[in-house]
């Protein structure tokens, strides 16, 4: 079964100009620390196999921009017309910098509609930019590719082992 569709290239939204003013926000930093008490299932699973957060002393970390407080929702609004999704419930852009991952997770968003997952590249992919839903690899996108997932709640993780920061806009 495929993880994922590509769906096409969404070229009416200003990547550049998006993720420039990215740097004019503060992001929330995930993964909380392992110390924290109140540690998801998933957390503790990272915990068995190694991972570790940043603080912690690790390579676990991604920023997350929240639409709505860092970027204007109307890019959501143009993604979610152009892929012919009826609506979303949440939208956040992530980056991961050079030498740092998302570690295998899935996402639980709890919603009263049918929860549509996407996710857009606003940057064109860089060496060691990877992105993996299932057991579906993406390395080679363009600033604007489009993708819808079949199982919104497939496990995923990021790495970024290049030299340019990482972003990725997901939607659900």
């Amino acid at each position: 079964m495929t993880a994922f569709n590509f769906v096409g290239n969404c070229s009416t939204v200003d990547w550049d100009t998006l993720i420039k003013d990215l740097e004019n926000h503060v992001p929330r930093f995930r993964p909380p620390t392992n110390s924290n008490k109140n540690i998801s299932k998933i957390e503790k699973l990272w915990n068995e196999v190694g991972y570790k957060g940043k603080l912690d002393g690790g390579t676990a970390e991604w920023q997350m921009y929240d639409a709505g407080k860092c970027f204007d929702e109307s890019v959501v609004d143009t993604i979610i017309e152009f892929a012919e999704v009826p609506h979303y419930t949440y939208a956040w852009i992530s980056k991961i910098m050079p030498g740092y991952c998302a570690p295998p997770h899935f996402d639980v968003m709890q919603s009263d509609k049918e929860i549509h997952r996407m996710h857009v590249y606003p940057v064109d992919a860089q060496m060691g930019h990877v992105f993996y839903v299932g057991d579906q690899y993406i390395t080679d996108y363009k600033k604007g590719d489009v993708y819808v997932w079949t199982d919104s709640l497939a496990w995923h993780a990021g790495m970024n082992c290049g030299l340019t920061p990482k972003y990725t806009l997901n939607i659900y």
